[in-house]
């Protein structure tokens, strides 16, 4: 009997583990780029294939179906249409390449722009499989953070400098600007006009990602990079497995015909799959208008069965927004989470997630984050998969049920009471023996020796109506309670001559009536804060143990009364916008607080805290310093009262 031939010695080096055996997807599967299964439009493209195989069949004898080493004709065609009319991109038939799917492009384009040692900008946050490939190559990858807006322009433009102090021109800058991987925002069309002037500056590509641009709940989206540069500078990539189908394997690459003519040599395959790009065409010119709504409306669904469970699951310990487009939520949990270690114990349990630092060239940064796919599972699979994921985090975290009280018969402990005991550990709102064994953590404010609440029978003096506080109030009022007896506070009153200001404000308002813009005070007032925070950075900042944290950003919240009780939303990046951009953003959000819509995010990094009780009346309050913040500014109502100056002259 002959022995196995030996084979692993001849493996070169740096090769990925070995692929383990195929057995089917988990049970609750939340990983990969996989969609909506009820939604493949299956009888449009059978409709389709037997239309096209019947019209253009014999086109298979031949490689390239008779339209050149490019791809399919008819079809470079459609997206020339498409392009121009959804992402502004004005672009021939000869400026586009189909491909294998999109991935192909990443290894296109890097096989004809790197080599090792070379550098690549990337957001922090980002594709993992393409970071994999960077780091195949040898190459020094520079992560730039995001915020709720996309790729921190600020920090992209220090890097840039830095990076040519030290004689190095990135090769270029990869970004997926519309609905960005893994965390759904959308780049805004000012940040892309100011990426690009970056990038004309230094002298830097920039390779444009938009295989997610498709799947926005609103079809509203920002004209891409390349539109915006008229195709210099910028090269072009998008896909058809979100919209269409992940199966069928066909992107896309556009560029201006001087960089295609280099990378088509390099495209080795023989063509890209001749049927997917036949049936594709014939599908696309009928369907694709009417068939991505539908697509969209359910994947947009599913986001909202995903978030309700997550936020009844684990309350307040998991942070998630409210991404416009995409298949993906970026979760952040607890500091003490490892996801990695997480989705090692989920997959045991039949769940199969995508860990943070997967997605992440900072891994420190991402080692609480994961990645749900929800295009996927059933909405029933969504909310049981929650579920269990739940469940294990809670044995992460350990949960004592000597601890917890039972609700069941006999005082048994259900499965409920473990979810609201956990909720409640990982939210804060209640600390284990062990945890108060440790003691007050970062002044936590726990063994204060208060004297313990009155209980008083209300209805022996009169008839009373008991109402459940909402969760919001609950937090909020603890939230205040901790923070008006841990914080030392100096109230500072004093009034301020707003005549000139509020006559600018109407003058202002009345030449823009017919825009729609409407200006508030408190638009003036925040913008009014930051120019306060920049002189005076003392305020800007956040006390950490003996250190003073001091923030280059400026992230303005305000106090918002709901019915629902008191929130918090924040206008990010206040320094870069305009009173009216302020405006027109504090009027989203206070609308979307009321309406009970406010995500995590929207509440979540400011530096500093507006409270107003202008609509309410009184001349001054003192209010309660929103930890780890350390300053609050509190605004009364206006009112016309004369003051008189040092001579004895009134002035109204």
């Amino acid at each position: 009997m002959t022995a196995p031939f030996d084979f692993t010695p001849l493996i070169a080096p740096g090769q990925p583990a070995p692929a383990v055996k195929w057995t089917g997807f988990p049970k609750y599967n939340f990983i990969g780029g996989h969609n909506d299964a009820k939604h493949v439009p299956v009888e449009a493209l059978i409709e389709a294939a037997t239309n096209v195989l019947r019209r253009e069949g014999p086109t298979l004898a031949t490689y390239s179906l008779n339209s050149g080493p490019q791809g399919y004709r008819p079809l470079r065609e459609f997206l020339s249409k498409k392009l121009k009319g959804h992402a502004g991109i004005d672009c021939t038939v000869d400026e586009i390449l189909i491909l294998s799917g999109s991935t192909q492009s990443f290894d296109l384009v890097n096989g004809l722009l790197l080599a090792k040692g070379d550098t690549v900008i990337v957001e922090q946050d980002t594709y993992g499989s393409f970071v994999n490939r960077l780091t195949k190559l040898g190459v020094n990858i520079v992560g730039i953070p995001l915020d709720g807006e996309g790729m921190r322009i600020d920090v992209l433009a220090e890097k840039l400098a830095e990076l040519k102090a030290g004689g190095i021109t990135p090769k270029y800058i990869y970004t997926i600007p519309t609905v960005q991987n893994p965390t759904g925002g959308i780049l805004g069309e000012k940040r892309r006009a100011e990426l690009l002037a970056l990038a004309a500056k230094y002298g830097v590509l920039i390779f444009e990602d938009e295989c997610y641009s498709d799947l926005i709940w609103d079809g509203k989206r920002p004209p891409s990079l390349y539109a915006m540069a008229n195709g210099e500078g910028v090269i072009h990539l998008g896909s058809f497995s979100k919209s269409i189908s992940p199966a069928l394997r066909v992107g896309y690459l556009v560029a201006k015909w001087p960089f295609l003519s280099r990378i088509i040599p390099l495209k080795l395959d023989a063509g890209s799959g001749a049927l997917e790009q036949m049936v594709l065409a014939e599908f696309c010119a009928r369907h694709f208008d009417e068939h991505v709504p539908k697509l969209n409306k359910a994947l947009h669904h599913k986001l909202q069965v995903l978030r309700e469970a997550l936020a009844e699951q684990f309350g307040t310990a998991a942070e998630f927004g409210d991404p416009p487009g995409g298949i993906y939520l970026w979760i952040k949990l607890p500091e003490n989470v490892d996801t990695v270690k997480l989705g090692q114990a989920a997959l045991a349990a039949g769940l199969a997630l995508n860990p943070g630092p997967e997605w992440s060239v900072n891994k420190p940064h991402a080692r609480n984050r994961l990645r749900l796919c929800f295009a996927n599972p059933e909405v029933e699979t969504i909310r049981e998969g929650v579920k269990v994921l739940a469940e294990v985090c809670r044995r992460e975290f350990g949960v004592p049920l000597t601890e917890v009280k039972g609700s069941g018969p006999k005082g048994r402990i259900t499965q409920l009471d473990v979810q609201n005991f956990t909720r409640q550990v990982m939210s804060g709102d209640v600390r284990t023996q062990a945890q108060q064994a440790k003691g007050p953590v970062g002044g936590s404010g726990v063994g204060l020796d208060l004297l313990p609440w009155p209980k008083v029978d209300f209805a022996k003096f009169g008839p009373v109506e008991s109402q459940p506080l909402s969760r919001i109030k609950k937090i909020s009022s603890q939230n205040l309670a901790r923070n008006w007896v841990m914080i030392p506070a100096v109230t500072y009153h004093e009034d301020a001559d707003i005549t000139d200001l509020e006559a600018l404000r109407v003058q202002l308002n009345k030449e823009n009536e017919k825009a729609g813009i409407k200006l508030t005070m408190l638009a003036f007032i925040i913008k009014a804060s930051v120019k306060a925070l920049q002189k005076f950075p003392e305020f800007n900042a956040s006390l950490d143990g003996d250190n003073l944290v001091l923030k280059k950003y400026f992230h303005i919240a305000f106090a918002a009364d709901t019915p629902n009780g008191l929130v918090v939303p924040v206008i990010k990046n206040a320094d870069q916008k305009s009173v009216f951009e302020i405006a027109q953003e504090t009027g989203e959000l206070a609308k979307k607080a009321r309406d009970g819509k406010l995500s995590p995010a929207d509440m979540q990094g400011a530096c500093f805290t507006i409270s107003s009780v202008g609509g309410i009346g009184g001349t001054s309050f003192s209010p309660i310093v929103n930890a780890p913040e350390v300053a609050i500014l509190g605004i009364s109502k206006s009112s016309h009262k004369p003051v008189w100056d040092e001579i004895g002259r009134a002035h109204v």
